[in-house]
């Protein structure tokens, strides 16, 4: 479907070594999820390089200063000085905003569940739904076949297990498939963020894709 050089070109800070690891991922395991056709790898790809950093975060920072805790959760955190306590604290902090949500029922779901993977899994009910999917043999077919949960939070964090897992919380557990076909990136956006954070961003990336990938 792609190759390294036109994914250079929508993710230009990519080393020419990674480009080809990445390349290959896409495109072995994305058609198996019915990522493959231009229109609807244009938003897989737009919505990854915003939300993986161009594939280079593949398990969520919560290694927060105060103000940046405010500013991502202005819910649970609805002034600086509340989240002090939590401040370049990961673990405190994902127990925090993670606990008692998502699946996660004990102490330290939140963080032994948090996000991972190109398009972050995130959560207890999550995670277990793809391993579940994973164990009844969905998805691209690797060698390795994790036999718990603490096997797979592993294996995501593997470029191509962390394409894959983002392939299922697009197709599968998103079901945005229809809506990247229609070209309806909004609703992929939504669907994926919950809103619009960082929009403009993930539209330079949209562009470039439909730009390059043809």
């Amino acid at each position: 479907m792609i190759t390294p050089e036109i994914l250079k070109k929508v993710a230009p800070t990519l080393s020419k070594e990674k480009s080809v690891i990445i390349t290959d991922a896409i495109n072995n395991i994305c058609p198996v999820y019915g990522i493959s056709e231009p229109n609807i790898l244009h938003e897989f790809l737009a919505t990854i390089l915003h939300e993986s950093g161009e594939f280079s975060i593949k398990e969520e920072n919560m290694n927060y200063r105060a103000a940046r805790i405010h500013d991502v959760w202005p819910y649970r955190f609805p002034t600086i000085q509340s989240a002090i306590p939590y401040e370049h604290n990961p673990q405190k902090l994902a127990n925090k905003v993670y606990g008692g949500r998502m699946g996660n029922d004990i102490i330290n779901d939140g963080w032994i569940f948090r996000g991972r993977g190109f398009i972050q899994i995130t959560g207890k009910e999550s995670y277990f739904s793809y391993f579940n999917f994973k164990k009844s043999g969905g998805g691209y077919a690797f060698e390795e076949k994790p036999k718990t949960i603490e096997e797979l939070l592993k294996l995501i964090l593997r470029d191509d297990w962390s394409i894959d897992s983002a392939c299922w919380e697009f197709a599968i557990d998103k079901k945005l498939i229809q809506s990247a076909a229609n070209n309806d990136f909004k609703t992929v956006t939504k669907r994926i963020n919950g809103g619009f954070v960082g929009y403009k961003d993930r539209i330079r990336y949209y562009e470039l894709c439909k730009r390059y990938i043809v």
